[in-house]
């Protein structure tokens, strides 16, 4: 595992420091435009830093996909603050998902100018999610059918003790 500390050099992460991010990096400008990507980026989508930097999500992405990075890096713009997502990301083997940590970087006086966007591949642990609830609600289905079975045995019990006793006072 590579390691790195993250200092900021005049609010903005030095090529050096913000390659040694093991996780997917990207840094959009105020207008989408990318500004900077690491090498994981570049291998995850196979596209070179040259290839990237001055595009925006639009020229690199499905328009539905696009749409919603854009959108949430719009909402960490218009409220100053960090913010968490979870996005969905085609890649060669499928849909993988992320939850994306984003972040607004400032300028001198104060403006936002980009917003840096460091993710974590969670696609196996929504697979992992989605066969817990199954198995879940497998389970809780057949809980309640054992359920109404326990629940027809004991009336049909009741009712033969209620025939039974009905039977004896007849003696």
């Amino acid at each position: 595992v590579q390691t790195c500390a993250l200092p900021i050099c005049d609010g903005f992460f030095t090529g050096r420091q913000f390659q040694c991010f093991e996780k997917l990096g990207a840094l959009p400008n105020g207008q989408g435009r990318y500004l900077r990507i690491n090498q994981q980026y570049e291998k995850l989508f196979h596209r070179s830093r040259q290839q990237v930097e001055g595009k925006t999500d639009h020229d690199l992405f499905p328009s539905k996909v696009a749409d919603a990075f854009r959108a949430n890096d719009l909402q960490v713009i218009e409220r100053g603050t960090p913010m968490e997502f979870e996005e969905v990301v085609p890649q060669d083997d499928g849909l993988h998902t992320y939850i994306s940590n984003k972040f607004p970087m400032f300028d001198a006086t104060g403006s936002v100018y980009a917003v840096c966007g460091i993710s974590t591949d969670i696609t196996e642990h929504k697979h992992t999610e989605t066969v817990l609830r199954q198995a879940h609600d497998k389970l809780e289905q057949r809980v309640q059918e054992r359920t109404a079975e326990l629940a027809d045995t004991n009336e049909a019990l009741q009712i033969e003790i209620r025939e039974r006793q009905t039977a004896l006072e007849r003696l």
